[in-house]
């Protein structure tokens, strides 16, 4: 399963999408409750920007682990990305309730509330979520970003956070192009 799974990826790399699907179901027929064998394969249709794909392979995931909220979270953020925000509110919110008190419920919340466009709950959430898990670079963006949304300015108290938590999260994960766009 790990060979297939492996040899999907390569096959996104190199512009492929459906041998990579076919590779992707041979993975699953082998290893079909392996969520890291989903969350691999769809990280990669994510860097790829195969996010139709994505959805595919995170769908299939569900199917077989009905109850991850890691794969409903990462479907959300797929839907997200094709502008379809009711499905991504549906599946940020059963990743937020299937893991209640985990980063991913956090995760989920703040970008649930992004898209209602609730960003004092979104604050809120990321506040939370970092609180519990402060080396999460997602999280300290999505606080970041909140909290710039909020209109925080120079001189203020949240905009000091906010700063401070885009810095922690650069810090983090130096590559992620979200937080170095927000703190700039």
């Amino acid at each position: 399963a790990d060979v297939y799974n492996l040899l999907a990826q390569a096959y996104l790399g190199n512009a492929q999408p459906q041998e990579a699907f076919k590779a992707f179901q041979q993975a699953v027929a082998l290893n079909p409750k392996s969520e890291r064998l989903y969350l691999l394969v769809a990280d990669a249709c994510l860097d790829h920007h195969y996010y139709s794909l994505g959805v595919d392979v995170l769908t299939v995931g569900l199917k077989h682990l009905h109850s991850s909220s890691r794969l409903y979270y990462q479907r959300g953020v797929f839907h997200s990305f094709m502008d379809r925000p009711d499905l991504a509110k549906g599946d940020l919110e059963s990743a937020s309730q299937l893991a209640p008190g985990s980063s991913i419920s956090y995760l989920a919340a703040a970008q649930k509330a992004t898209l209602d466009g609730n960003i004092p709950e979104a604050t809120l959430a990321a506040r939370e979520g970092v609180q519990k898990d402060p080396k999460n670079y997602i999280l300290l963006t999505l606080l970041g970003q909140a909290l710039i949304r909020l209109g925080a300015g120079p001189g203020e108290p949240e905009f000091v956070e906010a700063q401070t938590a885009l810095e922690r999260a650069v810090a983090e994960r130096p590559n992620f192009a979200a937080s170095r766009l927000a703190l700039g």
